[in-house]
């Protein structure tokens, strides 16, 4: 992730603009998505969930295994990440080496990542091997041996490549804009995260281990050409002794938020970048179309040569359908230098009221269709991309082709008449900037989503 608010950096503007200029002139039919995935989803015993996505006749398989911590709570960031990175040294039924050969002879690819929300480990190779790739997954999470020369080892490489602030912009976004105001995402105070690497002892990672790894936090999806029985077997047999433990994490000293009615604000200590998200509710119509329809706004505009949308190159943009304190909502996320904060937010906002008295031509409804379509059909060709759906926070993971399917039977007039879902009056803001930096603005923009 390449920092963001060093002095001449240009930063980018992710509007998918090409998506929308490569695509011929719309047929009068459009292609339709057959049927909407059929995911199975599977209570295993102690609370660990099962989901399974059965694809025939494809030669690949990928499960991921998601350890989160329960809503509005965080693991601490170098705990996870030494965990995450300590999974192929080793368990306490295989060695390194053991390990490493069983892998090699199935033909597996292992891979971790770790950050303040979860967890996850990766396991893929052939569709025929997908058991055995759920019984080396069990054997890692819930039989990690931490070694004091692999502690050690992982100590000293983290220290030395903590950063001011570790944090992902986009990914704390992502997760912040699906919280309600009562789970306000919390952030680690990094002071707090200095000290607490600095005394962190093997015994604390294995009691860290034992308390945080339980089957009530964890999600395993599996998706190939695989049998929902098979992966249940497997996942029974292997996840069915489990020696983790019943007590709690360990408490995390953090930052709090300051909330006004329509503003979260978090100050994030001293940091060149302000990012935040409009977060736009209260539509009839679902979020997803919405989403696009505001995508495809933008790239006109761009086109036309509008001063707003110029404004906002000052900024890194995602506008993405989320669900919001249980609520279909349209999230406009982005990251800009922490001086321009009140010009970006100033021509979002204004870009979003433009949009909101602009009707919906047949054009742009059968640009919005023709892009959810590809972009769909291009999520479902690989058993990765399904896989990143399935994994996502989401109640319902397959939320985005149930909405596709509704878009897919409305009209520019039905769109037209619930565009009050782009209006001043349904837009809340959440902000991470720096208090310095912010302060000063901050009247102002709260003026402009109008308390």
């Amino acid at each position: 992730m390449r920092t963001f608010g060093v002095s001449g950096v240009l930063l980018l503007v992710m509007l998918s603009f090409s998506s929308y200029a490569s695509l011929p002139a719309a047929p009068d039919s459009l292609p339709r998505i057959s049927r909407t995935p059929q995911l199975k989803t599977i209570a295993v015993e102690g609370g660990m969930r099962l989901q399974v996505m059965e694809i025939s006749d494809c030669p690949v398989f990928e499960a991921r295994l998601v350890v989160r911590p329960p809503l509005g709570e965080i693991f601490p960031a170098p705990t996870a990440a030494i965990l995450a990175s300590i999974a192929d040294q080793g368990t306490r039924k295989r060695t390194r080496e053991q390990l490493h050969e069983h892998l090699a002879r199935c033909g597996l690819h292992l891979d971790c990542e770790s950050e303040d929300t979860q967890i996850m480990f990766k396991m893929s190779g052939s569709s025929e091997h997908a058991s055995q790739g759920v019984e080396m997954l069990a054997d890692i999470v819930t039989g990690l041996s931490i070694m004091p020369a692999s502690f050690e080892e992982r100590m000293i490489q983290l220290q030395a490549g903590i950063r001011p602030y570790p944090t992902n912009p986009l990914r704390v976004l992502d997760r912040a804009v699906k919280l309600s105001d009562e789970h306000v995402l919390r952030i680690p105070d990094i002071e707090s995260e200095r000290a607490s690497l600095s005394s962190l002892r093997r015994e604390d990672l294995i009691s860290f281990h034992r308390a945080g790894f339980r089957p009530q936090n964890v999600t395993l999806t599996v998706a190939g050409d695989i049998s929902a029985g098979a992966m249940k077997s497997a996942a029974r047999k292997n996840f069915h002794s489990w020696p983790y433990s019943a007590s709690q994490l360990p408490p995390v000293r953090l930052c709090a938020g300051k909330i006004d009615e329509r503003i979260l604000w978090y100050p994030t200590g001293t940091n060149r970048s302000a990012y935040g998200a409009v977060i736009l509710s209260g539509g009839a119509v679902p979020a997803v179309g919405f989403a696009e329809l505001l995508k495809d706004f933008l790239v006109q505009e761009s086109k036309a040569g509008n001063d707003l949308v110029s404004k906002l190159s000052l900024s890194f943009l995602q506008v993405k359908s989320v669900e919001h304190a249980s609520e279909d909502a349209v999230a406009v996320m982005f990251v800009c230098p922490a001086d321009q904060t009140l010009v970006v937010i100033k021509a979002l906002l204004e870009t979003l009221d433009k949009r909101a008295t602009a009707p919906v031509s047949d054009s742009e409804l059968q640009r919005v269709q023709r892009a959810l379509i590809g972009r769909t059909m291009v999520e479902l060709s690989s058993v990765s991309g399904t896989t990143d759906l399935l994994v996502s926070d989401a109640g319902d993971p397959l939320s985005p082709f149930k909405q596709l399917e509704q878009v897919e039977k409305l009209t520019s007039a039905i769109f037209t008449a619930n565009l009050a879902i782009f209006s001043l009056a349904n837009c809340k803001l959440l902000l991470f900037a720096d208090s310095a930096a912010i302060s000063t603005q901050l009247d102002s923009i709260r003026s402009l989503i109008r308390l």
